[in-house]
């Protein structure tokens, strides 16, 4: 009798794990990925492109600062991968091993605009330079300690020597597309954005673009995160971002892959 039992009982877990293996060959991935607010527009598009080739991967994103981002992952948030739009924010990562190192690449290049609502009498001859010679107005940028735009903004108002006079000028966004707003209601003078946060509208009007050496390189890197346990399906992902078969929907947004 003992041994009918443990036939029966071979029998069970026999069928429970082939039943088990079958649901997980078949099984949905969902992938959480954090990414900078800047890339709102371009991955949305590229989420439909990806899921109609990779039906088994559903994409799930996080639009926020690169900074907050990085916080978010450094207090656990469960995500998968992780694109940052400066090396700052990933090499903080990587120093606390929050990244596989290996895994790590750049996907994007961007440029800072100063930009203003469109159809309004402000000068449409402001450049960069010129900010600091008006007395009063508010220029919208990001927070320099965790927005990318803002970061980069900063870089700029720095290395033309008008930091100084501009910070009582200034209004703080949380992420790009608060500034973006703050422009579009007419709630600021002037804002300071990612070239690729004017294609998504037609209310922004760029005016100047900064100089690539006023500022360090604006660079997008992309990373799997150390605490993922979806390693393969996050490759799939990060390889088809950086692929040359997207170009095209990069530069439609723009950015520029560089290759």
């Amino acid at each position: 009798m003992k041994k009918i039992w443990l036939s029966i009982a071979f029998v069970l877990v026999f069928f429970v794990s082939c039943s088990t293996n079958a649901v997980d060959e078949g099984k949905e991935v969902e992938l959480i990925i954090s990414a900078a607010a800047s890339l709102m527009g371009v991955m949305e598009e590229i989420k439909n492109d990806f899921e109609t080739i990779h039906d088994d991967i559903l994409l799930t994103f996080n639009f926020a600062g690169s900074g907050s981002l990085a916080q978010q992952i450094q207090s656990g948030a469960p995500v998968d991968l992780y694109i940052s739009a400066n090396q700052e924010w990933m090499n903080t990562l990587a120093d606390n091993e929050w990244i596989q190192p290996d895994s790590r690449i750049n996907v994007a290049h961007n440029q800072i605009v100063l930009v203003k609502k469109s159809k309004l009498d402000y000068e449409s001859s402001m450049t960069f330079v010129g900010l600091s010679e008006i007395e009063e107005l508010q220029i919208a940028i990001g927070d320099p300690a965790t927005v990318s735009a803002g970061f980069f903004a900063k870089q700029v108002f720095e290395e033309l020597g008008i930091w100084t006079n501009l910070k009582d000028k200034l209004v703080y966004g949380k992420d790009v597309q608060q500034v973006r707003t703050y422009v579009e209601t007419d709630s600021v003078d002037y804002g300071v954005l990612f070239l690729s946060d004017t294609i998504v509208t037609d209310e922004i009007e760029v005016l100047d673009v900064a100089l690539s050496s006023w500022h360090d390189p604006i660079v997008y890197p992309a990373a799997i995160t150390s605490h993922t346990e979806n390693v393969e399906a996050a490759r799939t992902f990060l390889n088809f971002i950086a692929s040359e078969a997207i170009e095209d929907v990069w530069i439609e947004y723009g950015f520029n892959q560089k290759h």
